[in-house]
């Protein structure tokens, strides 16, 4: 439940949002209980604070604009970009390869407009505020986020959502199946949001083999989107009972089902006998 507050803190509280403009009430409680409930001292001791965060920010960005500059190719022709091979001595440097999940989780945190791809913008927006200034703390960033994937649900949604973002091609609309499950090996393996249930069925692997047999096609933004959907109800529900044929899911998904239901009938069948 929420603290209690007397009236006369009741109405300090809101005249303090009223003349700060802040919009986040715990920020408004904290600068007053900071400051004893008196006003004029919760007021400075606000404007302190955001002063001394606006230039903590400013140091960072200046920080990370240095280090943006030391991976640019080309400063002349493409001085706010940082390309594939820039990027790849970055992540290098970070011990970070190409082809491991980290690497998905650092495009997102830097906001990649396409992999291998950097901007200045995206490569100062969330870092500055994360207090982010240098490659080491860049590199801890990452770990930590890596680390946290597979119980942060609003990370991992995320980090799924953008890696579809940068694996189009340019002017692409779908990513190509290899792309797709290369992504998908990495984002629902063990570093991932693992798609592994207590049956024992190795979901992921039957997932891509069934695509590579029966719908060898690029994959569209929609079943990027509902697979991740399908994972969670699976991991939830096994036995695929949420399924049903008034669901709107993904005609690929409905043929996926009726695959793993024929399989498993099949395979009681070879259990009776």
């Amino acid at each position: 439940m929420p603290p209690a507050y007397t009236y006369q803190q009741k109405v300090a509280l809101a005249t303090f949002i009223e003349l700060t403009g802040e919009k986040e009430k715990a920020v408004a409680v904290k600068a007053l209980k900071q400051s004893n409930w008196s006003m004029e001292a919760a007021i400075n001791y606000y404007y302190r604070r955001a002063a001394q965060k606006t230039g903590e920010q400013q140091a960072n960005r200046n920080a990370l604009n240095k280090l943006f500059d030391k991976y640019r190719e080309d400063p002349k022709d493409t001085p706010n970009e940082i390309n594939v091979e820039g990027t790849s001595r970055l992540l290098g440097d970070m011990g970070i390869a190409l082809d491991e999940i980290g690497a998905l989780v650092f495009m997102e945190l830097v906001g990649a407009p396409s992999l291998g791809r950097l901007t200045r913008e995206g490569f100062l927006a969330k870092p500055t505020k994360l207090g982010i200034s240098t490659l080491a703390q860049m590199k801890s960033k990452v770990g930590d986020r890596v680390a946290s994937l597979p119980k942060d649900q609003a990370l991992f949604d995320s980090v799924y959502k953008h890696t579809f973002e940068i694996a189009l091609a340019p002017g692409a609309r779908m990513i190509p199946l290899e792309v797709a499950t290369e992504c998908w090996r990495l984002m629902f393996g063990p570093q991932g949001f693992e798609w592994k249930t207590a049956n024992g069925t190795p979901w992921l692997d039957v997932w891509i083999d069934f695509l590579q047999d029966k719908h060898p096609r690029p994959v569209n933004r929609d079943l990027w989107k509902q697979l991740h959907v399908f994972v969670k109800a699976t991991m939830e529900d096994d036995t695929l009972s949420f399924w049903s044929e008034e669901s709107s899911w993904p005609s690929i998904i409905d043929e996926f089902v009726a695959h793993m239901q024929e399989k498993k009938s099949q395979e009681d069948a070879m259990d009776i006998e």
